[in-house]
């Protein structure tokens, strides 16, 4: 796994001038129920402002049409995963 990490990394490095992170807090005790919809309205509120800081830090300051791509496919792929988990754990 190690060296699955340090693959990744440098495939990351190469991809890009610079990297940053950014760490999210927890969405709220509702997404992780079965009943979750999906809806924006049910998110912690603390979650959708730092949320909201981070979509307009990443695609607002430098509008890297790229990068909000990215995003909305990393996105994607977390939403399915999230479902996945979800319907595996019997919750």
């Amino acid at each position: 796994m190690a060296k699955e990490l340090r693959d990744v990394r440098e495939q990351l490095r190469t991809c890009f001038e610079s990297l940053t992170c950014f760490l999210l807090p927890d969405p709220g005790k509702q997404v992780k129920r079965s009943t979750y919809s999906g809806k924006v309205a049910e998110l912690d509120a603390e979650f959708v402002e730092h949320t909201r800081h981070f979509v307009a830090h990443t695609c607002g300051v430098r509008l890297n049409l790229e990068l909000c791509g990215l995003l909305q496919v990393l996105r994607r792929n977390y939403d399915n995963n999230f479902l996945h988990a979800r319907s595996n754990s019997g919750d």
